[in-house]
């Protein structure tokens, strides 16, 4: 049996693939996800329509399902990566279906993935919580794009929505799935966001509850500056220390002194709204 005839045998399997793909004209694989589901994801997400000449990593990418929907966009290369290679991607590569398609075996935290170039579309979906550091990753994905990412999670709001905080699951207390191990509420994983080096706009978000203990949201994220974290992956803590605390030094300073400049204006003003402001104290001083 050659590669071609193995992926159209296995297709239709139940059991045997996790999203559903378009492996030959009207022939698509049997799925977990089901074609609606994906194209509904996709639209609620806003994968972008048009991929036309870019490049696109795909990272946890498991069957390549939206590997295969990148390249049906328009995308000049995809590489997608994994830490293991699904028996239906093996298929799919063998039977050479997406020429454009390169799948490596590599880990979001190996030396490989540092390695890699940067790309014009990142598509980071249904990981972030299977990783046991989530700033690390998403420091490395941010020093891994040149143009947006597409990021969706799982999100838990049951201890409430402030402050910024994240459930950590020891065993397999979401889904049952013992690779499931964090569920921060939305702020901690903006606050995440901003601190890894990403401007955003969330794209969905949806709760399975009242109790809002299982959500999911996504995003679209594109590269910001003014993270000293955004340019660290690899010291011995995740981070520099000094450097972060300066930039939050200086961007505190920075604020004291424009309300400290607006309120000196207030009280040099002679119109009747600027005569009499009230003095404000900064570091022992009065003005």
């Amino acid at each position: 049996m050659t590669p071609v005839e193995d992926l159209l045998h296995n297709a239709p399997l139940p059991g045997a693939w996790f999203h559903s793909i378009e492996v030959a004209p009207g022939v698509w694989t049997n799925g977990h996800k089901s074609r609606e589901h994906m194209a509904y994801e996709m639209d609620i997400w806003r994968f972008p329509a048009d991929l036309s000449g870019k490049t696109v990593l795909d990272i946890g990418c498991a069957d390549g399902g939206f590997s295969a929907e990148a390249l049906k966009r328009g995308a000049r290369s995809v590489l997608a990566i994994d830490e293991q290679m699904t028996d239906g991607l093996r298929r799919i590569m063998a039977a050479k279906v997406f020429p454009e398609l390169e799948f490596r075996q590599i880990s979001l935290f190996s030396n490989a993935f540092m390695e890699l170039p940067t790309f014009d579309f990142v598509i980071f979906a249904g990981v972030l919580y299977h990783v046991q550091d989530m700033l690390e990753a998403l420091k490395r994905v941010r020093l891994r794009t040149a143009g947006q990412v597409l990021l969706e999670t799982h999100v838990n709001e049951a201890q409430g929505a402030q402050p910024p905080m994240a459930v950590y699951y020891e065993n397999d207390e979401l889904g049952g799935d013992p690779t499931n191990w964090w569920g921060p509420n939305i702020a901690c994983l903006e606050a995440m966001l901003r601190t890894a080096g990403f401007g955003y706009v969330r794209s969905n978000e949806m709760w399975d509850n009242k109790k809002r203990a299982n959500g999911r949201i996504s995003y679209l994220l594109s590269p910001s500056e003014g993270s000293v974290f955004a340019e660290v992956a690899q010291s011995p803590t995740g981070s520099n220390s000094m450097l972060e605390e300066a930039r939050q030094t200086i961007a505190r300073l920075s604020e004291e002194n424009i309300h400290l400049s607006a309120r000196l204006a207030a009280l040099t003003d002679t119109t009747p709204e600027g005569a009499g402001a009230t003095p404000i104290k900064v570091k022992g001083r009065w003005f």
